[in-house]
């Protein structure tokens, strides 16, 4: 939804896949165990766009890392995965 007038109209626009990680946390299913916990992230994209995806490749996340977009084929379904810039101190 637009935050600015409420309309759920949307369309395409390719993007740099780069930003920053704004928020995370380390999600774990309350009733149906994963095989591994997952990081989730809130990525800060460099066109000013805020997306919620899993971070893969970091053993540590910060606030404010640049992160970069990787898709992947998970369950039949292409989605959006992060993993830390190339040359960001993995």
């Amino acid at each position: 939804m637009c935050p600015a007038c409420q309309s759920l109209k949307w369309g395409t626009q390719a993007l740099s896949g780069r930003g920053k990680v704004y928020a995370w946390i380390v999600s774990r299913h309350p009733s149906r165990a994963d095989e591994s916990p997952r990081t989730v992230v809130l990525v800060d994209l460099e066109e000013g766009i805020r997306l919620v995806s899993n971070m893969e490749g970091a053993e540590h996340v910060a606030i404010g890392a640049p992160v970069e977009v990787e898709f992947r084929e998970i369950g039949g379904l292409t989605l959006p995965q992060f993993r830390p810039s190339a040359g960001a101190g993995r």
